[in-house]
């Protein structure tokens, strides 16, 4: 499989020039050999394997290209992109690059010790009667810091609201719930995981407060017990 294209060469011809790095070897090269480089047609490769040097400015651009194709897993990732392309210390940008893609987290299945059943929860026929809870993460961090998204679900209509948070205390998860407040009111139930935002004393004072009804997803393995 490859995403060799003419233009795609001359976006990278052009960005190797461009990076400082790249270009002293190039000029290197024009008169002596340097480890496992080599010039062709104006362009850096590397190996006997006669992969494309890729220049940091497009190392993401490259990766975004294949991981688009189908959501591949990052071993599958790194097979594809080592066909036709040198990336440095690839492994560890295919990570950084995979933790930052929602439909990838959402569909990873967890390590170690696994759920059990989800036991049916009774559903409203109303919308913003029950709001399901949870955060996603540990993201990377953005420019403000944020690693983490809080994301509430209602449980009638499936209409979904996300906020990025910094963290996954009980401080910042209320002070998200009060903004969604400010626009939708308070829901009768909050169902969340047993995460400690949620469990935590302060949590639970601020739905008392606020007369809402906090309910934990509770899994058929723990009823058995």
């Amino acid at each position: 499989m490859t995403i060799t294209g003419h233009s795609l060469q001359n976006q990278i011809r052009l960005a190797q020039q461009n990076d400082d790095g790249l270009r002293a070897v190039c000029e290197v090269l024009k008169h002596h050999s340097y480890a496992d480089y080599w010039l062709d047609n104006g362009l850096l490769y590397k190996g006997e394997q006669k992969q494309l040097v890729i220049p940091k400015s497009l190392e993401k651009e490259i990766i975004k290209q294949v991981h688009d194709k189908g959501h591949f897993s990052m071993k599958k990732m790194k097979e594809i992109i080592k066909q036709d392309y040198y990336i440095q210390d690839l492994e560890k940008k295919l990570q950084e690059f995979v933790v930052t893609c929602i439909p990838c987290l959402m569909a990873t299945k967890k390590a170690g010790k696994q759920e059990g059943y989800l036991n049916p929860i009774d559903k409203e026929g109303i919308p913003l009667h029950t709001l399901h809870i949870d955060h996603l993460g540990p993201l990377t961090d953005t420019k403000k810091q944020y690693n983490h998204i809080l994301t509430i679900v209602d449980g009638f209509t499936k209409f979904t609201w996300i906020f990025p948070t910094k963290s996954t205390t009980s401080k910042e998860t209320i002070e998200k719930l009060k903004m969604h407040q400010q626009h939708f009111g308070n829901p009768v139930r909050i169902i969340s995981d047993r995460g400690t935002a949620f469990t935590g004393g302060e949590f639970q004072d601020n739905c008392k407060e606020e007369n809402m009804l906090p309910s934990r997803r509770v899994y058929q393995e723990e009823m058995d017990r």
